[in-house]
């Protein structure tokens, strides 16, 4: 237990990097852009409403992989996108790098891991 607590702890304060993540949108207000940690909140609270008609796995970790790449709206050079389509392979090295598998099994691996390809290629590939 105590160190499904660290593996938690440890994962918290790699994710909290998203709140210093500077995403390419801007709030409604035009003020400032978002932090990526402001735009995943917001996604999911409007998932919360629509729940029902959404997967809301895939929507509030969906943006993880900003941690170690970036989110700037160049989508013709941002290496997850490849003939429009999305990337899994390389999100998923940046995601394994991010939670650290090997400490972290219980969290992400097997069945989880399994939920989000299956997720991400229905998303992105029109998959199952």
């Amino acid at each position: 237990m105590k160190k499904l607590i660290k593996n938690f702890i440890d994962f918290h304060k790699k994710a909290e990097k998203l709140k210093i993540t500077t995403r390419h949108s801007w709030l409604t207000n035009s003020s400032r852009q978002e932090s990526t940690a402001e735009h995943t909140w917001m996604l999911c609270l409007l998932a919360i409403i629509v729940s029902d008609k959404l997967t809301k796995k895939a929507v509030m970790q969906h943006n993880l992989a900003d941690i170690k790449t970036w989110e700037q709206g160049d989508f013709d050079h941002h290496p997850y996108y490849q003939n429009e389509f999305f990337n899994f392979d390389i999100f998923m090295r940046t995601f394994k790098d991010i939670v650290d598998v090997q400490s972290m099994k219980k969290i992400i691996a097997g069945k989880a891991e399994h939920r989000i390809h299956k997720k991400y290629l229905a998303r992105y590939r029109g998959g199952k």
